[in-house]
């Protein structure tokens, strides 16, 4: 997770970059973008599952991941 967040930083960082200094290719917006957001799926996204999981009781947990989808 430390490594997706870093990730993360730099995806940022990047697209700032690139919108602020209008900076390479306008199809390099878009994939900094999607590896923004693959990369957080893969890190931070994931504990919002994690918690409810630990948190609630198993009855009242599905119905939460049922209304999330």
């Amino acid at each position: 997770m430390i490594y997706a967040s870093f990730a993360t930083g730099a995806c940022c960082l990047l697209l700032g970059l690139q919108l602020h200094l209008k900076w390479g290719p306008n199809w390099l917006i878009a994939v900094t973008m999607y590896l923004f957001t693959m990369v957080y799926s893969f890190g931070a996204g994931t504990v919002p599952y994690v918690l409810m999981a630990e948190v609630f009781l198993p009855e009242v947990s599905s119905s939460f991941f049922m209304k999330s989808w």
